[in-house]
């Protein structure tokens, strides 16, 4: 065996059975090993699907990646020096893994989706059912918005100005050194940055809950779509039209939906317009079909975060345009 890999795996030995401690201190075992297997399962599916691209080193680092990954939330504001240092070392494997078998960038940044949305929604799944259905009031909901949907045009600005490859390594990048970031506020708790941002929390949510949500949302259209003009639109719809759309929704009045009286026709209807006029210079009339999809999944209950479902529906939509056409059309 390599050494490099030798010592790697030593160490991710050392960083699993030292999570098992953690585990049982908290009488948390077995239900914290859910992520970690559910993470290790989903990753061998996806080497099995591109299996032509993949050795047993490959595999190797991939499915460790899954597993790390699916670990990081459990000390996401709880112990952030640890997460900081587990992060630290994950990125230096992935740069030996790059220099000794070849860049596996979108592998890499599917197992950060894969394995941060397991392991936040065993560790808050609790809140998560209270936060799931919690609203702040107008004022504090709107400010939310603005501030995400400005966020969203600093990563749209990134795939529209730099190299698509160069966009997905920046905005992978920024999304870790968010979560040491605001980890380590969440962890002190001071600071003016910390007091601003705790005071958009909604009510009785755990603090970061939300950015954490939206980084893996942004981390699964980032590994599972690689053409510019698709996540122009996935990031179009994540954060910009489901941010106009709640703003739009909460602060002018009209028609509830039938099936989901928490959201506003007005509301998704604008959700479809953002989606099908980004859309519309890439796909032309699909864009109709992408908005459509894409709006209805945001105006259901379906029981996870929405920042996490329409990146899926965004994937599945594009997995199927593409079966349409067997190549992109552009």
């Amino acid at each position: 065996m390599d050494t490099g890999i030798f010592l790697f795996a030593l160490i991710n030995t050392i960083i699993l059975l030292w999570y098992l401690r953690d585990l049982i201190g908290e009488k948390r075992l077995p239900k914290g090993l859910v992520p970690v297997v559910a993470s290790f399962i989903l990753g061998l599916v996806i080497i099995s699907a591109l299996r032509e691209l993949f050795n047993e080193t490959a595999v190797y680092f991939v499915l460790n990646f899954a597993v790390l990954f699916s670990i990081l939330p459990f000390y996401y504001i709880k112990e952030t020096k640890r997460l900081f240092v587990y992060i630290a070392l994950i990125i230096a494997e992935f740069f030996y893994m790059t220099y000794i078998y070849g860049p596996l960038l979108y592998p890499f940044i599917q197992m950060l989706a894969i394995g941060t949305g397991f392991g936040v929604f065993y560790r808050n799944e609790a809140i998560l059912l209270k936060y799931q259905h919690q609203r702040a009031g107008k004022s504090l909901e709107t400010k939310r918005d603005i501030i995400h949907a400005f966020l969203g045009l600093i990563v749209l600005a990134l795939f529209v100005y730099l190299p698509f490859y160069y966009a997905v390594y920046v905005t992978a990048t920024l999304i870790l050194v968010g979560y040491v970031y605001n980890s380590l506020l969440g962890d002190r708790k001071n600071g003016s940055l910390y007091k601003l941002l705790i005071s958009i929390e909604r009510p009785g949510a755990l603090y970061g809950l939300g950015a954490l949500y939206l980084g893996i949302g942004v981390t699964l259209l980032l590994g599972f779509i690689h053409n510019q003009h698709f996540m122009i639109i996935g990031i179009g719809a994540l954060m910009l039209a489901d941010p106009i759309a709640t703003i739009i929704g909460i602060n002018m009045k009209g028609p509830r939906l039938f099936y989901n009286k928490d959201k506003s026709v007005l509301g998704s209807l604008s959700f479809f317009v953002v989606v099908a006029l980004i859309g519309y210079p890439f796909i032309g009339l699909y864009s109709i079909l992408f908005g459509l999809g894409l709006a209805f999944v945001e105006s259901m209950k379906l029981g996870i975060d929405d920042n996490v479902s329409i990146p899926i529906v965004m994937i599945l939509l594009y997995i199927v345009y593409l079966a349409y056409f067997h190549t992109l059309p552009f």
